[in-house]
């Protein structure tokens, strides 16, 4: 496939996913980046947020986007298990990186298992 011109790598990607699209897709992982904004508006902005939505198909999705000394990962999941989420911010953790967790699911029971 390496060595394929270019067209004929896109023909083949169209029909793959035309074939299998979305349902073949379990989890979406995007980064905006770093976001830079002019002098003098940086200390009106806290944070930037980057969000995935989540469809049926995909069932947890995660965006990443950093300013300033903060990266800010956001998932959104359609389910309720947060498995995924609490073994990531875990070994974040466990490295020693500073976390901060908001969710706008307010059950002990949530917070607990992260």
């Amino acid at each position: 496939f390496r060595l394929s011109p270019v067209f004929m790598k896109n023909f083949y990607l169209k029909v793959g996913f035309a074939l299998f699209g979305p349902r073949i897709m379990t989890t979406n992982f995007s980064n905006f980046g770093i976001v830079t904004v002019p002098k003098g508006m940086e200390e009106h902005i806290d944070h930037f947020e980057f969000m995935l939505g989540s469809t049926p198909n995909s069932m947890l999705n995660c965006g990443t986007v950093t300013f300033g000394n903060i990266i800010n990962v956001t998932f959104a999941c359609v389910s309720e298990a947060v498995n995924v989420q609490r073994h990531f911010f875990k070994f974040l953790s466990e490295q020693g990186i500073h976390i901060r967790i908001q969710s706008n699911i307010q059950t002990e029971t949530f917070m607990e298992a992260l």
